[in-house]
């Protein structure tokens, strides 16, 4: 018995695979990257949806349809409820975010100035953004810190 290509994709493959085929749909001069483009704000598309889309705010909470949860798994429960979907509680963190981490790549990592044994790693996404660590307080807060300014300045030397 062989096995067909339908049975050996796993859940990743075929989010690419979507992603591929509804970018294909973009106008030519849009962004090619649906799921895990920046609004304005910052705010990330996670998924896109026919009624509701879920965002993950610049804060690190999510977002469906003006409703706010710090839960991954009570987003997908909203996005399910709004789109009349059944994906998975844990869709976000077996799914998406594997995705989304593979977009970024480590440039740096800088120590933390209040305790030297905190290191934070400084990413740059496909467009060529640079962003902190998720855990660095000045850039949640401002969208930018001293790491990220730093590294900007040594890029731009």
């Amino acid at each position: 018995m062989s096995l067909r290509r339908s049975d050996t994709i796993t859940d990743y493959e075929k989010f690419l695979e979507d992603m591929k085929e509804k970018d294909a749909k973009l106008p030519s001069d849009g962004p090619k990257i649906s799921i895990g483009m920046k609004d304005e704000k910052g705010s990330l598309l996670i998924l896109g949806g026919h009624k509701a889309k879920l965002w993950q705010l610049k804060t690190g909470l999510y977002a469906v349809a003006g409703e706010v949860t710090a839960d991954a798994s009570k987003a997908i429960e909203l996005y399910n409820q709004y789109n009349n979907t059944k994906l998975a509680s844990d869709y976000i963190w077996m799914v998406f975010e594997p995705w989304y981490k593979k977009q970024y790549k480590i440039i740096a990592t800088v120590p933390s100035s209040r305790d030297p044994n905190l290191k934070y790693n400084i990413t740059q996404g496909p467009n060529g953004e640079i962003l902190c660590d998720p855990r660095c307080k000045g850039f949640r807060h401002y969208g930018h810190c001293w790491h990220t300014d730093m590294i900007k300045e040594l890029i731009n030397a």
